[in-house]
């Protein structure tokens, strides 16, 4: 069940992602994680998350950042605990190629 009716935004979100993260792994995601959230916009809603936007976001990273498959990893993985706490129905993590 989605829990639509708090009206989460992404930036709740994303802290809430952190904040369950183990210390080490937090300090890790949080700046690629909340990039995502001010890249999408921070005061959006999962409801207005659509996968071609989440597919712009891969896409705008430069494919020659070193880092750039970790950093879609660390994306991936908010997405895809958004989905299991219910936050949308869709998974959007598949988006990110």
């Amino acid at each position: 069940m989605v829990d639509t009716s708090s009206g989460l935004t992404l930036g709740e979100a994303a802290g809430r992602f952190l904040a369950s993260l183990p210390p080490e792994k937090a300090g890790e995601s949080q700046p690629v994680v909340n990039n995502f959230a001010r890249w999408y916009g921070w005061s959006k809603t999962f409801a207005e998350v659509y996968p071609p936007g989440v597919a712009n976001f891969a896409e705008q990273l430069s494919l020659s950042d070193r880092d750039y498959s970790a950093k879609l990893e660390l994306v991936r993985g908010f997405l895809a605990y958004a989905k299991k706490q219910g936050w949308t129905s869709t998974n959007l993590a598949v988006h990110l190629k």
